[in-house]
């Protein structure tokens, strides 16, 4: 498979995977959420604040701790609606053997 093939075969298998999660999410399955991750993968919340005029880090965290996070989300007060998570992947990075996927994400109650 030439560079460009390979590359866009990646980037394909990114955006399903992304997908994936988003509708793992949505029906709560959270040990396969994590079990989507790579053992040195992370997840990271970034949000631009008007406020601030910049793009900050809402949350930063590795595996281990985003299965954590998500085991005692159960226990927090939260919306309890159905939720659907609408995903766009806007960008993604393959460099060195990692990937950097950049996406922009929304849930609404259904």
């Amino acid at each position: 498979m030439s560079d460009v093939a390979s590359q866009l075969f990646e980037r394909e298998a990114i955006r399903e995977l992304i997908a994936r999660v988003g509708r793992l999410l949505d029906t709560k399955d959270f040990a396969a959420v994590i079990a989507s991750f790579a053992e040195p993968g992370s997840y990271v919340l970034r949000a631009y604040s008007p406020e601030i005029g910049k793009e900050m880090i809402w949350m930063s965290v590795k595996r281990a701790e985003l299965l954590r996070l998500l085991k005692e989300s159960a226990e927090h007060v939260h919306d309890l609606a159905d939720r659907t998570h609408q995903i766009t992947v806007d960008q993604i990075s393959l460099e060195k053997g990692e990937a950097l996927a950049r996406s922009t994400f929304f849930s609404v109650p259904y």
